[in-house]
């Protein structure tokens, strides 16, 4: 099983997590139009890092012209099942990735670079899934949360980023509060992925190490008995 390449998503995603709500608010970039692009544009960048798996990369490719299409089509029409639309796919897309990567970060045998690199990909990753269930429950119920200030639902999304990582992290602020069962499920839930991901994957990088230094060992002992 050859390794994907998971430093293309990562720039990806760094791209989408630092400099695009940076450019929203500092460089007044109309949200409707930036905040879909930016998605669509760190979708294609992440779509490489899928390259090694040529049957998957072709379904991230699909899912990323489908994601463009819509964006365009977001930016001219004013159309809820459009916003529906872009955050289903982009959605799908992230666990997709997330899927992928799980499969060679927690179960190879060998620490890498690039596996670490994956690594952090992954917790990155389980943040945006996260938000994006956060900003569509908060398109089917507005009154979810509490503490947004943003009115439009791209501004909203990046505040859904910002309330899911610290979240995941389990920080706890308490400037965004979930007020409807559904979104106080989803927030506990987060909190124990969050939680339980960094034990596996302590547990996995472990594990690999430990199964790394007795290879060498148990050669060894194989020439001694020869």
């Amino acid at each position: 099983m050859r390794e994907s390449n998971f430093f293309y998503l990562l720039v990806g995603l760094l791209i989408l997590l630092i400099v695009s709500p940076w450019m929203t608010e500092y460089m007044n970039i109309t949200a409707k139009v930036f905040i879909p692009a930016s998605f669509a544009v760190t979708l294609m960048i992440n779509v490489w890092s899928l390259m090694d798996e040529k049957r998957w990369f072709k379904v991230g490719l699909g899912l990323v012209l489908f994601a463009v299409l819509l964006t365009i089509a977001n930016i001219f029409l004013t159309l809820w099942a459009l916003k529906y639309a872009v955050l289903v796919v982009v959605f799908l897309f992230y666990v997709l990735s997330a899927a992928l990567a799980m499969r060679h970060v927690l179960f190879g045998k060998v620490v890498t670079v690039n596996k670490l690199v994956g690594a952090v990909c992954i917790y990155l990753l389980l943040g945006l899934i996260w938000a994006l269930m956060y900003t569509f429950l908060d398109l089917l119920y507005r009154d979810s949360f509490t503490g947004l200030n943003a009115v439009t639902t791209g501004m909203r999304t990046w505040e859904f980023v910002y309330y899911s990582f610290v979240t995941l992290t389990t920080l706890g602020y308490g400037d965004i509060t979930p007020v409807r069962s559904a979104a106080r499920s989803l927030s506990y839930l987060e909190a124990i992925a969050g939680q339980f991901y960094i034990a596996v994957l302590v547990a996995s990088l472990v594990g690999a190490h430990l199964a790394r230094r007795q290879q060498p060992n148990a050669m060894g002992d194989r020439a001694t008995n020869r």
